[in-house]
């Protein structure tokens, strides 16, 4: 999936939704500034975005990539892994939104953790 692919499908269900950007804004917990900038193509969405986005408009991840074939070939890299601890700190990434909230981990330093003890 192309940034440009992703843009233009988001724009055309927000506009079947009937919704406008700061509507959908709203309802997925982003900024309308931000709803703009991912339909502009200016923005690349991580996938809390396009979850965020598509329970908002009452679509699936699906809708986004097109049907299957459509989507570009996985580009070869580095997989990103995260291991959370038990009770590890974690701060919210996104606006509330009943249903989403995208969190990530807080990384403390061995001082900082000398400190609390």
């Amino acid at each position: 999936m192309t940034t440009a692919n992703f843009a233009s499908r988001l724009k055309q269900l927000r506009v079947q939704a009937g919704m406008t950007q700061e509507a959908l804004a709203d309802r997925a917990g982003l900024s309308k500034a931000g709803v703009a900038d991912l339909e502009q193509g200016r923005r690349e969405p991580g996938w809390a975005t396009v979850i965020a986005l598509a329970n908002a408009l009452g679509a699936t991840c699906q809708d986004f990539l097109g049907p299957v074939g459509e989507q570009e070939k996985a580009k070869p890299g580095r997989p990103r892994q995260v291991s959370l601890q038990p009770n590890a700190a974690t701060q919210p990434v996104t606006k509330p939104n009943p249903g989403l909230t995208a969190m990530k981990p807080v990384v403390r330093s061995k001082k900082a953790k000398k400190r609390e003890k």
